[in-house]
């Protein structure tokens, strides 16, 4: 388990590496704007309409770094794998599509 678990832990660590590269990248662009808004109310509306999927990009980028974090620390525990709710190991599939789920797939489907 022990390769494995390093498996999981470069495989976590890179994910986290290229999220938050994401995420700088977005944050830039949401609020380091430095051109104001296009006069053409059409063009307004747009430009708005880019922000929105910016920020929840930028939402859903910050809340999947804290779960990518949360499995190194469960990693770091020794706790790495198992279902938190109902303490059963996750399984291998799961862990490799998902490396930072907190739970398995029938505590997830409830």
């Amino acid at each position: 388990m022990a390769n494995q678990d390093t498996n999981y832990r470069e495989k976590l660590e890179l994910l986290d590496k290229a999220l938050t590269e994401r995420v700088e990248k977005i944050k830039k662009d949401l609020y380091f704007r430095d051109q104001p808004l296009d006069p053409d109310f059409e063009e307004q509306a747009v430009e708005q309409e880019n922000l929105d999927v910016l920020n929840e990009l930028y939402r859903q980028g910050q809340e999947e770094l804290v779960e990518i974090r949360a499995a190194l620390e469960r990693l770091q525990e020794q706790q790495f794998g198992q279902c938190e709710r109902c303490n059963q190991a996750i399984s291998t599939q799961r862990l490799s599509a998902l490396p930072y789920t907190r739970y398995c797939k029938s505590c997830t489907a409830e």
